[in-house]
């Protein structure tokens, strides 16, 4: 009885916890000249969504596939152009292209289409969360930091993943197509961890070495299903 109780109290808390959220994902590059264009409309659109009361999460992943093109993105990582590649894959795209967006791991389009990220950010905006967890972090030793999660079931064929994003970074540009401009970039991702399989609770380690932490930082725990790379639930930590 006393465990039928304590159970219910356990689904309720998370149960509760459960809501509607945009994820947006853009991937973009210094070294091309209509991805700035692309940050401008989605940094001023995600501002007036979240003053409306909108929940949305950001993660600006640089590709490297314009670092051959005269301007070497200091922020770019080949990781981040291989998820993109996932994403080419699931969502039938013939070609990868900066600036992309992708929302909630479903819908993808040009990140210069206000019209439409406005669209789609309505439309992901009545979507709930598919699968509920608490996230918390734990400790930082050794250039690793720790984190937990919790959650009701268990599903292998998810990927909880673990992002820290930093705003407000200012980049001269010397060469390439933004030549002579000075580019501010926000919720740029600079770490991404990926644990295959969720459990009901477990304690993942995310390396963190060459982060030099600051208040620009945030941290956004998410997790995504293996097979169609839709986005099920995330969580923002303070």
């Amino acid at each position: 009885m006393i465990k039928h109780i304590l159970l219910l109290i356990f689904s309720s808390l998370y149960s509760n916890a459960q809501s509607n959220f945009v994820f947006i994902e853009l991937f973009t590059s210094q070294g091309d000249e209509t991805s700035p264009v692309a940050e401008e409309i989605l940094y001023r659109t995600v501002a007036q969504e979240k003053k409306n009361g909108t929940k949305i999460v950001v993660l600006e992943y640089h590709v490297d596939y314009w670092n051959r093109l005269g301007w070497k993105d200091p922020l770019s990582k080949f990781h981040f152009t291989k998820r993109q590649e996932n994403y080419s894959r699931v969502l039938a795209e013939k070609e990868l292209y900066t600036p992309e967006v992708v929302i909630n791991g479903t819908t993808s389009f040009s990140g210069t289409k206000e019209i439409t990220l406005k669209e789609e950010i309505k439309k992901a905006s009545m979507q709930t969360s598919q699968f509920d967890f608490t996230v918390s972090k734990d400790s930082i030793a050794n250039d690793t930091l720790y984190v937990s999660y919790k959650t009701l079931k268990a599903n292998q064929n998810a990927v909880f993943r673990f992002a820290i994003t930093e705003n407000a970074i200012s980049t001269k540009i010397d060469q390439g197509e933004n030549a002579n401009k000075t580019l501010i970039n926000n919720y740029v991702v600079r770490v991404l961890h990926s644990s295959d399989g969720i459990k009901q609770s477990a304690q993942i380690k995310v390396s963190v070495k060459g982060i030099k932490f600051n208040s620009n930082m945030e941290m956004i725990a998410f997790v995504q299903s293996k097979q169609s790379m839709k986005i099920l639930g995330v969580k923002e930590l303070k």
